[in-house]
């Protein structure tokens, strides 16, 4: 069934496909010409089901459903390559898990002595200023993230690989006992660390 459309949404769509095509030209970057690929296509298809579910005996594709849909895949195509710059999707679990952590710690650094008070943190008083991260706040703050859900290693593997990057220190376990009294692992910034 073909859905008719008005002179209005044609030329926004048809403005959304040069868009696209320009976007698409201009980049240098391989996943993101393959995240704009079919954009197009995408807002023609969303802005066709709006249609049809708006009259399901009498569909026109209007300028609200054209911009609607380009809007949602606009937003959609910009969440994916947030993600993939994050290192939230694409690449190994490895690279996510790591990925995941540098998080974490700009997460913790961010905090104020305050919010490190905090029980959901768990995180002794002497945590609570400077850059010094025990390592139970990662596992309480990364339980639940892929990839460490299922896998009791994964956090261990993926601290491992950051201190031997140097994109963190490990502290020795005397100088952790002798600061912070903790047996536990304490992290710092390496001089890798971005």
């Amino acid at each position: 069934m073909r859905v008719p459309m008005s002179s209005a949404a044609k030329v926004m769509l048809d403005a959304f496909d040069r868009e696209v095509d320009e976007t698409i030209r201009g980049s240098l970057n391989e996943v993101h010409r393959q995240a704009w690929n079919r954009a197009h296509l995408y807002a023609l298809k969303l802005a066709t089901l709006a249609a049809v579910f708006d009259a399901p005996h009498d569909a026109k594709v209007s300028r609200d459903h054209a911009e609607w849909a380009i809007c949602l895949v606009r937003r959609s195509v910009s969440t994916i390559l947030r993600r993939f710059e994050r290192g939230e999707v694409g690449g190994s679990s490895q690279s996510k898990a790591e990925a995941a952590i540098c998080r974490k710690v700009v997460e913790f650094i961010a905090l104020t002595p305050e919010q490190r008070a905090a029980p959901r943190y768990g995180i002794g008083h002497s945590f609570r200023r400077g850059n010094f991260i025990p390592r139970n706040y990662f596992n309480k703050r990364l339980r639940d993230v892929q990839p460490f859900t299922g896998d009791g290693s994964a956090l261990g593997r993926a601290l491992a690989e950051l201190v031997k990057a140097d994109v963190l220190r490990l502290l020795d376990k005397h100088m952790a006992f002798k600061e912070f009294k903790t047996t536990g692992e304490v992290y710092t910034l390496g001089p890798n660390w971005k």
